[in-house]
């Protein structure tokens, strides 16, 4: 058994100097789900459609801009999906080759016959076209929980979609390698196998092992993400009773369920899981269980108290739990702390993403029909070039090799940082006059943010380089 030491430390002060300004960023979305934000900062959100329990209306995924305004619905699926309690239109992902493919995956519950399918569009202006089913299951399980429903592409695999997918409230599932329920799946974005997945046997899901498990013996992986620092799995799980857990995704591991949950054996809080095949969570929460979804690594200048930090949302609650990780790995907890940020009265949190600026977004959604996605920034940062506190020209925008920055009225010494889209900084200067002149001409093509510090104050703008 992977023996996960840990200590689990409160730190009351740590967050005790940051400021934040939540603000409400895209309102009026009926039972949103989850978002992925793409590299020209457009917004795909899946609305998951119906009540929650009956109709189909508004099942679809809507693509708002980098100011929140709707520009488009990219697919309806009202005609065909299954939407009753955690079932619809949940999870979503740009293709990391978009600029040239224009691939966008969604994940849904396809009604009768009962399917679970990702499918692949090809968007033009704002429309998908060109629906390919690249994941098919004929889910011949009833209940309408247990779902899973994200995916994602890890930064090292540009090639690879990941799927979570929930024991379809059969826990035995979990445990059997011949169907992908209560499992991390891993597929080619064409829909085929890839050969080095770790139970690959003939290349057929239905004879043999399903060729699409990545990580097994999940309960509900309501969600996953990829640390664009290393690169690593963790995934969000939802327990029975007892223990919610988050878990660093190895391939190929058996994560226990239905014997054990959290650190403990299942229904237990005194007895330690003792089976020494199964993968230990890097953390869990004891009754009552919060219901953790969204998840995210922050990795990002701009909140340094979170850099490096697992954040996890939680249903119930409506909590941010800030967890520090620890070990070469970083697959263990050093700390926990519930983010003191003041979200009001909503609770029912999704998902959580990290924008281009580096400020964080979550979902207010689930069971809501009056869902929204809220920011949150430092109190005083101002974030587009028309709030800037200082004002300043990158130009040409779009740009392809060199990129002047006009400062103007800017004393020398002025702090220049040019972010990508994972929130990386990719190039720094300080300027020596009002006009700087960066070569530019290795940047992939994409989205940046020029961010220009000085005595206190920020500016910001976002650029194009093709």
């Amino acid at each position: 058994m992977k023996q996960l030491f840990f200590a689990i430390f409160f730190f009351a002060s740590v967050l005790s100097y940051a400021q934040y300004t939540v603000t409400n960023f895209i309102t009026g979305l009926p039972y949103p789900v989850s978002f992925a934000i793409s590299a020209d900062t457009s917004y795909y959100i899946t609305l998951k459609g119906g009540d929650g329990f009956s109709s189909t209306t508004n099942a679809k995924v809507n693509i708002y801009n980098k100011n929140g305004v709707l520009q488009g619905t990219l697919w309806d699926f009202t005609d065909s999906t299954e939407t009753y309690f955690e079932r619809g239109v949940l999870g979503v992902a740009i293709d990391p080759d978009f600029d040239n493919n224009h691939f966008v995956y969604v994940f849904y519950n396809h009604d009768a016959p009962a399917k679970i399918r990702v499918v692949r569009f090809t968007q033009v202006g704002f429309t998908g076209t060109n629906p390919t089913i690249i994941f098919d299951y004929t889910d011949p399980f009833t209940a309408g929980n247990h779902t899973g429903g994200n995916i994602h592409f890890r930064p090292s695999e540009p090639d690879k979609l990941y799927i979570s997918l929930g024991d379809r409230a059969t826990s035995s599932n979990a445990q059997l390698l011949t169907n992908p329920c209560g499992k991390i799946l891993r597929i080619n974005t064409d829909g085929s196998i890839p050969t080095d997945n770790p139970f690959y046997d003939d290349g057929n899901p239905a004879t043999g092992n399903d060729d699409r498990i990545w990580t097994y013996g999940n309960r509900n992986p309501f969600d996953f993400t990829f640390s664009t620092i290393n690169d690593s799995l963790y995934i969000s799980e939802n327990g029975q009773n007892t223990w919610d857990e988050v878990n660093y995704g190895v391939k190929g591991a058996n994560y226990g369920w239905p014997t054990c949950e959290g650190f403990y054996m299942q229904g237990s809080t005194s007895n330690l899981c003792n089976n020494a095949s199964y993968m230990l969570p890097i953390d869990d929460w004891s009754a009552p269980l919060p219901a953790v979804t969204g998840i995210v690594v922050y990795d990002h200048p701009l909140m340094t108290e979170f850099q490096g930090h697992m954040l996890v949302v939680d249903y119930d609650n409506g909590d941010i739990t800030d967890i520090g990780l620890g070990s070469a790995e970083l697959d263990s907890a050093i700390s926990r702390q519930i983010v003191n940020i003041n979200l009001g009265t909503l609770d029912n949190l999704t998902d959580i993403n990290v924008g281009p600026e580096g400020c964080l977004y979550v979902v207010h959604g689930g069971y809501t029909s009056n869902g929204m996605i809220r920011k949150i920034c430092p109190t005083g940062m101002n974030l587009t070039e028309e709030e800037s506190t200082i004002k300043f020209l990158a130009y040409p925008n779009p740009a392809e090799t060199i990129l002047s920055i006009d400062l103007t009225g800017i004393a020398a010494g002025a702090q220049i940082e040019i972010i990508d889209i994972t929130g990386r900084v990719v190039y720094t200067a300080v300027s020596v006059n009002h006009l700087v002149q960066l070569d530019i001409s290795s940047f992939a093509s994409g989205t940046y943010v020029v961010s220009v510090v000085t005595e206190g104050k920020r500016g910001t703008q976002l650029l194009n380089v093709h």
